[in-house]
């Protein structure tokens, strides 16, 4: 017992010999110069720091290093060096000191800033070119095992307060974390790496989670396992895979990822988001293929505001180009209303700027697509869009009980959209009950062929200003709500007094037909035409589509000859006046 009570009072005694020394030895000029030299055989730069080490008990008990700073030999004068520490902890381990020796593996960075430049000739500033990790990197380039290679001892970093700029003098861009805290975890040159932390970019929190299985491997162009989580408000996103940097960064697995608002999502990503900031949330899950300009989602299940879609998307960016969307989507039932027309905005379809910084040229089918009160079912469709120019086509559709292709775009050398649609076999009666209370109805089978063009698409006033042409024949139908043949029968008994269409009676038809051509919200219809049997009623005459405003005239021929007065409807669309006009001798 008196022995042990001997052996822990040396150890004790030989502890607290070590602890009163320590401040003299982690002081001394030959501890800093072995710091010093530690860190530049590591990195091939300059490093230095203010005055000499002194004991540090907080976090952990070891070696306080104030204002470290390695060099950036690109750098110009006035610019920040590579990486610039207030203060370094470094956990020192107490039985290698009493051999004299500074073996430090655990560190805390207190407001670390890391500078990060690409110089205008193409060189990165953190690409060091020679030092032991240089040493390391070339052996992994060189296909050396790296069980044959003495592993470089690096450690657990704890990271405080710190900020990492970018700034590419190439292509103009800057970026900035700040209020970084975490931790990064590399044993040494063999070992995985793994980092987990937040920080603050664009003005959002910012949390990650990343491993990399081989880092070096990874950065000499082989493959390496590679796992990536971001968690923020606008956007979610986690990544498992495989990554390589034989030419560039390449990336290979699965991926989720989401954003409850494509508005908010644009706004962090810098792009100009346009209608597109309408879409609502995102989400997106499948195999991924990405380089640092493209990425490709293949086996991809989207869900744009609630409508849910799977196919291929791949959306291709560099530093010098538009961002451009394309790949083919296949939906269920889908809404496009909020983008064509969103609430609460004065932004124009017409105008380039309401699509945003993004190219798009998408593939689409749909069960079903719903815009406003029209439903298009077995949807075959494309989007397109660039700068000044963007397009909807519907290369095939069924609606209506017939069926549709349409085109809603605009060119570049336009000033206005415009839509053109070619219809076949439509039940009148169901584009009729879409039309304001009031109006007439219309039954039969209907050809539509149509081209206008709108100044904008709002909601309201997309009319006002419309310009073009349509052409409608109808066959073996109604018009309801109106007895043509008894108008003229009575205004011919009342002689002629003006008096409000009552909206009953029905005129049967074999062929119905009309040609509008619309300036500006008006249009003028030539060659219109009811027949029945030998008998027709011929129309002309003036319609404001905004306004309501009617100006027609109908005159009734037998066999070609005309018969009876002329017959005139005026008033609006919704309160139609009607009376007979005599014929003009003239």
């Amino acid at each position: 017992m008196k022995r042990i009570v001997i052996a822990i009072s040396l150890i004790l005694g030989l502890v607290a010999a070590v602890l009163i020394a320590l401040p003299l030895f982690v002081s001394s000029e030959s501890v800093r110069g072995r710091i010093l030299a530690q860190m530049q055989d590591l990195t091939g730069r300059a490093v230095s720091f203010r005055g000499n080490p002194s004991v540090s008990f907080y976090p952990f008990m070891g070696i306080e290093i104030s204002d470290l700073r390695i060099s950036d030999p690109t750098a110009d004068p006035g610019d920040p060096p590579l990486l610039a520490v207030e203060k370094l902890h470094g956990k020192l381990d107490l039985l290698p000191a009493l051999f004299g020796r500074a073996d430090i593996g655990q560190y805390q960075m207190l407001r670390p800033r890391l500078h990060l430049k690409v110089s205008s000739d193409g060189k990165a500033n953190w690409h060091f070119e020679k030092g032991q990790l240089r040493g390391v990197f070339n052996q992994k380039s060189a296909e050396e095992q790296s069980e044959l290679s003495s592993p470089i001892q690096l450690g657990d970093f704890n990271i405080i307060d710190g900020a990492i700029e970018y700034e590419n003098h190439i292509t103009g861009q800057t970026e900035q974390l700040t209020n970084l805290n975490g931790s990064l975890n590399w044993a040494d040159t063999n070992a995985p790496l793994s980092s987990k932390g937040s920080a603050v970019w664009r003005g959002e929190t910012i949390s990650h989670n990343i491993y990399i299985e081989q880092p070096f491997e990874l950065a000499a162009g082989s493959n390496s396992a590679l796992s990536v989580e971001v968690v923020s408000t606008p956007l979610e996103f986690n990544f498992v895979g495989e990554a390589n940097m034989f030419a560039d960064l390449y990336m290979t697995g699965t991926v989720t990822a989401k954003s409850p608002s494509t508005a908010r999502l644009f706004e962090v990503l810098q792009l100009e988001a346009g209608h597109l900031r309408f879409l609502g949330d995102i989400q997106a899950k499948g195999t991924i293929s990405a380089t640092a300009s493209s990425i490709k989602l293949t086996d991809a299940k989207i869900r744009l505001s609630g409508n849910e879609a799977t196919g291929v998307v791949q959306i291709v960016h560099n530093e010098f180009a538009v961002p451009k969307l394309d790949g083919t989507l296949a939906f269920g039932d889908v809404d496009i209303s909020p983008f064509f027309f969103p609430e609460n905005t004065n932004l124009e379809l017409g105008d380039p700027n309401a699509l945003g910084n993004l190219e798009v040229d998408l593939r689409l089918s749909a069960n079903s697509m719903k815009l406003k009160s029209i439903m298009l079912n077995n949807l075959a469709a494309a989007i397109s869009m660039q700068e000044h120019e963007w397009a909807f086509d519907i290369g095939d559709s069924s609606t209506f009980e017939g069926s549709v292709i349409a085109r809603l775009g605009k060119q570049k050398e336009e000033d206005s959209a415009s839509l053109d649609i070619s219809a076949r076999g439509i039940n009148s009666s169901k584009i009729t009950a879409l039309l304001p209370k009031n109006l007439l109805g219309l039954t039969g089978l209907a050809n539509i062929d149509a081209r206008i063009h709108f100044q904008d698409l709002s909601s309201r006033s997309f009319l006002r200003e419309a310009n073009g042409e349509v052409k409608v024949n109808v066959t073996n139908g109604s018009v309801d709500g109106i007895d043509v043949n008894r108008l003229f029968e009575r205004n011919e008994e009342q002689g002629g007094i003006l008096q409000p269409l009552d909206g009953s009676g029905k005129t049967a038809f074999e062929q119905f037909r009309a040609e509008l051509f619309i300036v500006r919200g008006i249009a003028a219809i030539s060659d219109g035409m009811i027949r029945t049997g030998a008998s027709e009623i011929r129309i002309s005459g003036r319609a404001d589509l905004y306004e309501g405003g009617l100006a027609l005239r109908a005159q009734r021929y037998e066999q070609d000859t005309p018969s009876g007065g002329r017959l005139f409807i005026g008033g609006s669309i919704t309160a139609p006046l009607v009376t007979l006009e005599p014929i003009s001798t003239n």
